[in-house]
């Protein structure tokens, strides 16, 4: 698998590139929600809203079991994953860590 974690500006860039050759797993702060950009340049994609921290914090979500659960299933399989999210590469450790672990050679 071809795997490429990004924030959101190399994300887009990459999927205009290369339209609809990428499954995109987009992740979202917990109060955002996803344009229709990603549909409609992605050949898949599955969105998830939490907030990138290790540890609960007041009016923050933490990424749960089931999301990382739901992420990992989504990315079983595919041959090019696009993982996007605010803070790029060093993004989420508790969802990144175990895709990179699992597929990213």
């Amino acid at each position: 698998m071809d795997i490429r974690i990004g924030g959101y500006h190399s994300a887009t860039l990459l999927l205009e590139r290369e339209l609809k050759e990428w499954h995109a797993l987009v992740l979202l702060d917990s109060d955002m929600e996803i344009t229709d950009f990603v549909p409609s340049n992605a050949r898949s994609h599955l969105c998830l809203c939490f907030d990138d921290v290790e540890e609960p914090r007041a009016n923050k979500q933490t990424p749960t079991k089931a999301q990382i659960a739901q992420a990992m299933e989504f990315a079983r399989g595919k041959d090019k994953l696009l993982v996007s999210c605010r803070a790029g590469p060093e993004c989420c450790p508790g969802l990144c860590d175990p895709l990179s672990r699992e597929w990213g050679g």
